[in-house]
This record gives C-alpha cells, structure tokens and sequence, in this order.
C-alpha cells in the first residue's frame, strides 16, 4: 500500500504549522533517503527477489513486454503513481512517494517574502526617482516588511 504522513488540515491559520510539521518530518527523512537505482527500483527489487519480468507480470495480470516498458517508463520519469503501486503491492513492497524540501519550507517562504520585500522596495524607489525624490533602500527596511509579510502570511509567490 501506500505509506502517507499524517499532517494537520490545511487552513490559512495552520499554514505555519504546516510548514513547521513538513519541515520537521523532512528533517529525520532527509539523511534516510537512498537515490533511486541507475535501472530503477522495479528492476532492482525484482531482481533482487530473483523474479522475472514474466514472473512479474503473472503477479499483475499484464503481458511480460509491459513489465520491460514499465521499467523503461519508470527511469525515464513517465510512469504513473498507479503503476508503482501496483508494482510494489506485487513485491510485497510499500510504496512511498512524497516532496523532501530542499532547505525547508519555511526557509523558502522567507526567501520569497524577502523577494517580495526587495521588488516592493524597487518600485518604490523607481516611482520616487520618477518624481525627483530621493528614498534609500536599506536592509533594515528590507527586513521590516519581510516580518510583516511574515507575520500577515501576505507573501506572494
């Protein structure tokens, strides 16, 4: 079957939360993680079990040329999600399937927020340069928005 995490209900006040359960659930998985074999798992875990495509396919009904086209499909990136599972149940494998932030999904939302901040702060200075006035562009203010962008969850992607 397929294994899923267990996270709050999404609301715009648990967006936060959700970003902090994410993160830390992506935290303790991170360094567990194995990269995927050069040929695949289907390939890798059937051979490992000492099962041939024919074997395979017998176990899921299908015809042994779509077990090769399904391990093809499957390095390639353009098989489904159904198909995996189906595969994996077939194994006597659970079948895993999530996104892994990178450097966090706070880390990312604060970095945008930042990115909202700076543009803001551009086309301030722009209209005021249009207008003969001068304005300064600190990192100080910088900063203030990006907490108030924070605080309001106003960022905007």
């Amino acid at each position: 079957g397929v294994q899923t995490c267990a996270l709050p209900i999404f609301s715009m006040s648990a967006v936060k939360t959700n970003r902090e359960v994410i993160d830390s659930a992506a935290k303790s998985l991170r360094p567990k993680l194995v990269p995927a074999p050069a040929f695949g798992w289907i390939r890798n875990v059937r051979k490992a079990l000492g099962m041939s495509q024919k074997d395979l396919a017998r176990r899921i009904g299908v015809n042994p040329k779509t077990i090769h086209s399904l391990e093809v499909n499957e390095v390639n990136s353009k098989i489904q999600i159904e198909s995996l599972k189906k595969l994996a149940d077939a194994m006597d494998c659970d079948f895993y399937y999530g996104f892994v932030p990178r450097k966090g999904l706070q880390a990312t939302y604060e970095d945008q927020a930042r990115k909202n901040a700076e543009s803001h702060l551009a086309r301030v200075m722009n209209t005021m340069a249009l207008e003969k006035q001068s304005i300064q562009f600190s990192r100080s203010r910088v900063e203030e928005i990006v907490q108030e962008l924070l605080e309001t969850e106003s960022v905007k992607w």
